[in-house]
């Protein structure tokens, strides 16, 4: 009986690292992504990872990061952080995202985003000509 046991609680903790270890691409793998986007290289786990570069429609975004927080699993909960890009680089999107999401609520945390304006400009139609240097900063 004493031996079983100890079978048991061995399987049971094989079986917990091998969820913890999960390559994220293999995950990805049975994603179904909206027509437009696909993504780079992934890599990492399912809990850390990155995807290399992240393309919707004409838009080449650059790396995107997340990072999930399973010590508030116990109460229903799971923490995230999505990153994307770099703050650093001025000529292309980042953005900072924190949070946690439950069985009935998602809670944003922190958000920080940044754009440079020739990204948004082509996309807004105005009533003249205009041009435009600059970052959209949006902070929570």
């Amino acid at each position: 009986m004493k031996k079983s046991w100890l079978w048991a609680l061995g399987l049971g903790s094989y079986l917990v690292f091998l969820v913890q270890t999960l390559p994220a691409s293999m995950l990805v793998r049975f994603v179904s992504l909206p027509q437009g986007v696909s993504l780079g290289a992934v890599s990492g786990t399912w809990q850390q990872g990155q995807v290399a570069s992240v393309r919707i429609g004409n838009w080449q975004l650059p790396a995107l990061s997340w990072q999930l927080s399973l010590a508030d699993v116990w109460r229903g909960q799971i923490g995230y952080e999505l990153s994307l890009g770099s703050s650093e680089l001025a000529t292309q999107p980042s953005a900072v995202v924190q949070g946690r999401v439950g069985m009935s609520s998602m809670v944003l945390q922190r958000a920080d985003v940044r754009v440079p304006i020739r990204w948004v400009l082509p996309n807004v139609t105005l009533p003249m000509q205009m041009d435009a240097i600059g970052t959209i900063v949006t902070g929570k």
